[in-house]
This record gives structure tokens, sequence and C-alpha cells, in this order.
């Protein structure tokens, strides 16, 4: 069971990959043994535990546990109906609570989290997922070999990402590649990390899900 810990300020160790490590640090925070990366939203964090990627650490507004479920309460009690998205963000934040095992789950008011740059995008909520391991360009081959099976004309889509060095259109494009089918995406070493917490807040998640290396 995850272990819920309230924090009054964010100057303590535990919580430096949030405050302090730029996307480098966290790449290569286990080096040699991997990295980490920042999912965030609770559709993203969702997509991650999804795609089998293990929680390292979790960092929420401790109003948002208690929102999700009071608001809920409340309202049903009231005899009246929650709307579809009080609906989601309490099944997120129950659904992503139960799948994230004993990890750490770092609580602290909207204040203190509202110093963390760029947090108050991500509706409440900050993941530290492990990094899997990079798959070699004959592992995505095979797996969109595989994929395209049930297809009528058998057909496999690759995009080749060549240079893209802005995280923001490498997102866009893993979003678009989603909606267009595309299987796999193959990008050069000098692109943005699809897994850099802009790309991924950008991608929508889709980064988590459609098989992608670097060549």
């Amino acid at each position: 069971m995850s272990q819920i810990i309230n924090v009054d300020s964010l100057d303590i160790g535990e919580l430096s990959i949030y405050k302090n490590c730029n996307e480098s640090q966290l790449l290569h925070y286990f080096e040699p043994n991997g990295g980490l990366f920042i999912a965030e939203s609770p559709m993203v964090v969702k997509r991650a535990l999804e795609a089998g990627y293990r929680p390292y650490s979790m960092l929420i507004d401790e109003a948002l546990l208690r929102k999700t479920d009071r608001m809920y309460r409340d309202t049903m009690e009231a005899g009246g109906v929650t709307s579809d998205i009080d609906r989601e963000d309490q099944t997120d934040i129950e659904q992503i609570i139960s799948k994230c095992g004993d990890i750490p789950i770092y609580c602290a008011d909207e204040t203190l989290l509202g110093k963390l740059t760029g947090f108050k995008l991500t509706r409440g909520i900050l993941c530290a997922m492990y990094r899997a391991k990079m798959p070699s360009v004959e592992d995505i081959l095979s797996c969109c070999s595989e994929r395209s099976a049930p297809k009528a004309d058998n057909a496999v889509r690759i995009a080749v990402l060549d240079g893209i060095e802005n995280p923001t259109n490498v997102g866009a494009i893993f979003r678009n590649a989603a909606a267009l089918g595309i299987d796999a995406i193959l990008l050069t070493s000098d692109c943005a990390d699809p897994l850099y917490r802009r790309s991924l807040r950008v991608s929508m998640g889709t980064a988590l899900i459609i098989p992608w290396t670097i060549i």
C-alpha cells in the first residue's frame, strides 16, 4: 500500500527530483542503471502505469485527495449528480494510487507546490517513473510486424524524426501519430527526448504507448 507523507517544505532530499533535477539529470539518475522521467496530470500518469512503467514516487496536491472523495460524497448525499470531470478526477486518482504499490506519495498544499515551475499546469499531480530499457530498431520492427497482422493491408507505418530539437514539437508529432495510426517512431539522436516532461505533456501520454527508439 502506498505511503501518504504530508510535507511542509520542498527542501527535503526525496523531493529533489521534482525541484532541482533537470531533464539530463533525471535521464542519468541511476547511471549506469537507467534513469527517471516525470509524468504529470492524472491522464498521463494513468497511461504510464497502463503501459507498464514503474512509479518511483509521487507528489500530489493534498486538496486533490480530499476534493475527489469529499466532492463525490457530498454531492451524492445531497441527491445531486457529479459532473463528468468530477467523476473522472476521482476515478483517476483512486486508480492511480491503487496501482502504485508501496511507493511514497508526498502531499503538500497548493501554495507550496506553486513554487515548482509549471506545477499548476499538471492538474495536481507529478509522478516520477523509472525509464524502460531502450528497444533496438530490430525490436521495434518486429513489434510493428506483429501489430500490423490484423490490418487488412498488413502495412507497417513508421515515422522517422530527424533533428526535431523542440520538445513541444516532438510531443505534438507523437500525438498526431497516434491519431493517424502510426505503428512506431524512430528518432535521430539529436531529437528531443519523447519522455522529457514537456514532450510527454504535449503528447498527452501517447509517447508512452507508441513504440519508439533512437537511431
